[in-house]
C-alpha cells in the first residue's frame, strides 16, 4: 500500500502545484511507473531504472527487502507529497 500512496501523492502534488497541466502529469507519472514495473518484470528496464519506482521498494526481490523502516519511509514520503499538493491546491485561484 504505500507504493500506491506514494503514486496517488504524486497525483496531487501534480494537480494541486502545476495548475491545469497537473491532471496530465499525474497520468503521465502513473503510465512511466506502470512502464516501468512491466520492463522490469520482463527484463526490458534494469534494476537502475526500475529503483525509481515506489514499486521497487515493496517488492520481494534483491533489489529491496520491505522492512517496516521503508514503508514508514514511503508512507511519510506519501504524506509529504499529499501535503504539498493540498497546499499548492489551497493556494490556487479556483473559479468554481
Amino acid at each position: 500500500m504505500p507504493a500506491i500512496w506514494v503514486t496517488i501523492g504524486l497525483a496531487v502534488a501534480a494537480h494541486g502545484l502545476l495548475g491545469r497541466a497537473g491532471p496530465y502529469a499525474a497520468w503521465a507519472i502513473l503510465a512511466l511507473l506502470v512502464a516501468l514495473e512491466f520492463g522490469w518484470e520482463i527484463g526490458v528496464v534494469g534494476d537502475a531504472a526500475f529503483r525509481v519506482s515506489p514499486f521497487a521498494h515493496v517488492h520481494y526481490s534483491a533489489l529491496a527487502d520491505p522492512g517496516a523502516g521503508t514503508l514508514a519511509a514511503l508512507t511519510l514520503i506519501a504524506a509529504a507529497l499529499t501535503a504539498a499538493g493540498l497546499i499548492g491546491l489551497r493556494r490556487r485561484d479556483l473559479v468554481l
